[in-house]
């Protein structure tokens, strides 16, 4: 099966530099300038509020959570999964795995 040529975008390669660049920039602007903005600085007090009232069991709680949601659980994880993809009885199924790998140590 072949791409007919009017489906190929000349750029398309610059896509996710541009994308990347854009990210940076919105990141840059959100931490920086607006950061102290009424929008973004809304929930401090929530956040100051919740964390004044906490009570021992809540922060077990959260910690647990915290750990299970953290980079390194993530990673375990996705190679777990990747290995199971891998090891799977019929048909090892290598695009899912590369795909799950690459989009978690990007993530990462």
């Amino acid at each position: 099966m072949t791409i007919p040529h009017e489906a190929v975008r000349p750029g398309r390669p610059l896509l996710l530099p541009v994308q990347a660049a854009a990210v940076a920039a919105l990141g840059l602007l959100l931490t920086g300038p607006l950061a102290h903005r009424w929008l973004l600085s809304a929930e401090d007090g929530v956040n100051r509020a919740l964390a004044a009232h906490r009570t021992p069991l809540a922060t077990a709680l959260t910690d647990g959570a915290s750990l299970l949601a953290g980079t390194g659980s993530v990673i375990t994880l996705a190679a777990l999964c990747a290995a199971a993809l891998l090891l799977a009885p019929h048909v090892p199924r290598w695009r899912e795995a590369a795909f799950l790998a690459v989009a978690v140590a990007v993530a990462a």
